[in-house]
């Protein structure tokens, strides 16, 4: 099984959202040069192509963030995304921020 930092959990989980490199580094409070570093490092570690196969990569395997729920920023309020991966984050701790 894949281990991510809770960093990269977090970056990988608002790539899966459709957020920008800008719009991450502003959720996390950090550069977006921190960002675009994080998101290479996660394509070439998980063998994407780009961004789009990355945030595919993470709706196909939800169980990477298992045990990270707490730790990642629950769904960003402009994600729409009905994917197995939002749907299992706002099921968990994140359904009192949805509402």
């Amino acid at each position: 099984m894949i281990k991510l930092s809770p960093r990269e959990g977090r970056v990988l989980y608002y790539v899966s959202c459709g957020l920008s490199n800008r719009d991450i580094a502003y959720e996390l409070g950090i550069s977006i040069y921190t960002v675009k570093g994080h998101v290479s490092s996660l394509i070439l570690g998980l063998g994407a192509a780009n961004r789009v196969q990355l945030a595919r990569w993470a709706h196909l395997h939800p169980k990477v963030f298992a045990g990270q729920a707490a730790e990642i920023a629950m769904h960003p309020p402009n994600c729409t995304c009905d994917h197995s991966l939002c749907v299992t984050m706002r099921k968990g701790v994140g359904v009192a921020m949805m509402a």
